[in-house]
């Protein structure tokens, strides 16, 4: 079975650091183009501090206890408020009950991926050759599809090398712990690195219950006035 969680809109991965969920902070933006810039920027805290290449969630096709679908603001507003800020998204699957969608930093996730140990592994996974960035997303996307969420997903998501290679099956080291991922073996670096991803949430969140307009947390300061 797959270990990497997957947030979804109303909740959070469990972690043994509190990480804030969107319903928490969605309460204070009125306006439907704001709600769906807040839970990007929230959803993209690690991505947007630098830390991380890309995150990983769903938005689900039903209306919240805050009264919302984010899933159909995403189809008025979601194009417009990545194309003006620095991130980019794919989305993996898309199906009358979710959006599955990667959220990453270009430069992070290409750097990642074109890394010596990021190539060993898409190799070996069976990603084309030459795995160029545009071809990896398009096999990653094609794999989603087929299989659901891959293995390797960690390597994109910016999880240490050993810890992705030991859920693939391919070190033999005994699991240690879990955060948002799985960590194997020595856990000391791994618990340092999620412990920095955890941060980073909390500093968005922080930044969502006191800034006015979560355009800017996302880079984006023109996208809520258009």
């Amino acid at each position: 079975m797959h270990s990497y969680s997957v947030p979804t809109m109303a909740g959070a991965v469990p972690t043994q650091t509190l990480r804030c969920p969107w319903m928490a902070v969605s309460w204070r933006f009125s306006e439907e183009r704001a709600c769906l810039a807040g839970f990007l920027a929230l959803e993209g805290a690690e991505v947007l501090s630098g830390v991380k290449p890309a995150n990983l969630f769903r938005i689900t096709n039903r209306r919240q206890s805050c009264g919302r679908n984010l899933a159909e603001i995403w189809h008025r507003h979601g194009e417009r408020l990545i194309a003006a800020s620095s991130l980019r998204v794919n989305v993996l699957r898309a199906s009358d009950e979710a959006l599955l969608i990667l959220l990453y930093d270009p430069r992070l996730l290409a750097r990642r991926l074109a890394s010596r140990g990021g190539q060993v592994i898409l190799k070996r996974c069976g990603y084309p050759d030459p795995v160029t960035f545009e071809v990896i997303l398009a096999h990653l996307k094609a794999r989603v599809s087929e299989k659901g969420i891959p293995h390797e997903i960690g390597l994109f998501l910016g999880y240490p090398r050993k810890d992705v290679e030991a859920f693939l099956g391919w070190r033999d080291v005994p699991a240690s712990c879990q955060r948002l991922w799985k960590i194997y073996g020595k856990s000391r670096r791994s618990l340092a690195l999620a412990e920095a991803y955890a941060t980073c949430r909390a500093e968005i969140a922080a930044r969502l219950m006191t800034d006015t307009d979560p355009c800017r947390i996302l880079g984006n300061e023109a996208a809520l006035a258009a």
